[in-house]
């Protein structure tokens, strides 16, 4: 199970149980003094969990121990920008969930965002392999939520 370690999921995660599964964190690229912070902050939560890693760096590096039960992607790997987004069956067990944040509220259909299509929200809103959710957290963000039915 991945688990990047992130004020809305943290709560959410400390709180449930992890039935024996091996969840790790990945506080992806990002400025090393902040990244720094909340992997010790993470690593304070999780202090008395041996089953949770935190990782800083590359999330691409994170897919030689997939699969994961649970992954949730702050940035890489959600196909925004010029990066592809990544493939839940090379990533996720089947059953296995993922979240995205950083969206914006869905306003109408088809999505959009800056006037355009807005392709990776509509790659995992349509993915056949998946069933997906949009979860507004504020007024103004959303998340995903997917299940990987296999």
């Amino acid at each position: 199970m991945l688990v990047k370690q992130s004020d809305e999921v943290t709560p959410w995660f400390r709180r449930s149980k992890l039935d024996g599964r091996n969840p790790l964190g990945d506080d992806g690229p990002g400025v090393a003094a902040r990244a720094a912070l909340r992997r010790g902050q993470a690593q304070q939560v999780f202090a008395d969990e041996p089953r949770v890693q935190i990782r800083c760096g590359d999330w691409r590096e994170l897919a030689q121990q997939a699969p994961f039960d649970l992954l949730v992607l702050d940035g890489g790997g959600q196909g925004k920008g010029d990066e592809p987004p990544l493939e839940p069956a090379e990533w996720l067990r089947p059953g296995g969930v993922v979240v995205l944040d950083d969206f914006t509220p869905g306003a109408g259909w088809p999505p959009r965002v800056g006037g355009s299509l807005d392709e990776a929200r509509l790659y995992w809103l349509e993915h056949p392999r998946l069933r997906t959710a949009e979860v507004r957290v504020t007024p103004t963000a959303a998340s995903l939520v997917a299940t990987y039915i296999g």
